[in-house]
């Protein structure tokens, strides 16, 4: 059974569109018989998509910090309790065959660029890691991706070459889930 984790908000005060992508994103990995792994918080993205798989029958993990666990979303398949946003971070890298970033705040933000330097190291390293998606929805990320290319990438802090091989950005979850279907099989 294929793992995939999903980085997102934890806030319920997000715009419904980004909800309603991620209570699909659920729904899509439980059709596929996929696994999914969040945060195992009940509100915002982590919510929505955990809702979704539930609904669907699907398996959701969650990955919560102490600090958190009295928001921890009902129904889970499982849930581990990490002290820390550190070890949360790599819990979900560490079972993860791919990751899923979608909307979110500074917490998301983290995640994803700690990713990023994960498969950065190991692209040196030769190793190969689990696909990293960035779930663009309605633009979401579109201001941070153009900063990255015209600043980042454009005045040569990180090679053109790199930045391309390390995130797929889609549009919605259906993307997603087609994207994944490529590379998990």
């Amino acid at each position: 059974m294929k793992r995939i984790s999903i980085f997102g908000a934890s806030s319920d005060r997000i715009p419904e569109n980004y909800k309603k992508e991620a209570f699909i994103m659920g729904q899509l990995i439980a059709d596929q018989g996929w696994c999914q792994y969040n945060g195992g918080g009940n509100l915002g993205i982590m919510g929505s998509a955990t809702r979704g798989a539930l609904q669907n029958n699907g398996e959701v993990h969650g990955i919560i910090i102490e600090v958190y666990k009295e928001f921890q979303a009902e129904g889970l398949t499982s849930c581990v309790t990490f002290d820390t946003f550190h070890e949360r971070k790599q819990g979900l890298i560490d079972v993860a065959d791919a990751v899923v970033v979608m909307p979110g705040g500074v917490g998301t933000l983290s995640e994803l660029f700690h990713y990023i330097d994960d498969l950065l190291a190991a692209i040196h390293k030769g190793n190969k890691e689990p696909p990293l998606i960035l779930v663009n929805v309605d633009g979401f990320f579109s201001g941070i991706l153009e900063w990255i290319k015209s600043k980042v990438v454009g005045e040569h802090f990180l090679k053109e070459e790199l930045w391309a091989s390390v995130i797929l950005e889609v549009k919605d979850a259906e993307c997603a889930i087609n994207k994944l279907k490529q590379l998990l099989y």
